[in-house]
């Protein structure tokens, strides 16, 4: 499971999500799952993924409300985040993971065209 990784130095700077991948992809042979979307088809298999221009939909909504002059505590929360399986048909195949294999209903990118 990718999150993001720290560079091994004193100010324990973080690394970038695609510099992250590349260390880890170098380090093992399992797959990468990851739990954002930014890293679907990137060198990681996927995941139960977030998608933070949902989450960003969600908060205008939310704001909309407010401006709209919605009492706050008349609001209810957003107590679960929306999340999607999503995989990269060319990691799958590299991993020799089949299709058939994974949740249904997933989204797969990078599938080639037949």
């Amino acid at each position: 499971m990718m999150g993001q990784l720290r560079r091994d130095t004193s100010q324990s700077a973080l690394l970038s999500y695609k510099e992250g991948v590349e260390v880890l992809n170098q380090s093992v042979p399992n797959p990468i799952y990851a739990d954002t979307i930014l890293l679907v088809g990137k060198g990681i298999i996927g995941g139960k993924v977030l998608n933070g221009s949902h989450h960003g939909q969600q908060a205008v909504a939310l704001v909309e409300q407010i401006f709209q002059g919605t009492p706050i505590n008349e609001i209810p929360p957003v107590l679960k985040s929306e999340t999607q399986w999503m995989f990269d048909a060319h990691e799958l195949k590299a991993q020799g993971i089949f299709l058939s294999n994974i949740p249904p209903g997933s989204q797969v990118i990078n599938q080639d065209v037949s």
